[in-house]
């Protein structure tokens, strides 16, 4: 799991902050699902977060909160007018419910 990029933020700004990373979890959330329906996998890794004392957190997201996850991703591009990101979001949402 060396190639799991580490999530920017720590877990006292998530706390924090909790939308602080919308942008960095709905850009990696998009591209992680389509490669994880097109490999036939049931989650897929997004973050290594590093706790207070050290240890390394994964973040995973089960196949069964993609579609939920795909349709907050594109709310969140749609309200900051990244057409291209939301559109990729669409996609993937269209493929993984077909």
């Amino acid at each position: 799991m060396d190639d799991v990029p580490i999530y920017p933020f720590s877990l006292e700004e998530i706390k924090k902050y909790p939308d602080r990373g919308n942008d960095v979890f709905f850009r990696r959330s998009n591209e992680m699902i389509d490669i994880g329906f097109n490999n036939g996998m049931d989650k897929i890794t997004l973050f290594k977060i590093k706790d207070d004392s050290g240890f390394d957190l994964f973040l995973n997201l089960p196949s069964t909160s993609w579609q939920s996850t795909l349709v907050d991703s594109i709310s969140y591009f749609e309200s900051i007018e990244d057409y291209e990101e939301c559109a990729y979001a669409r996609d993937v949402l269209e493929k993984i419910t077909d």
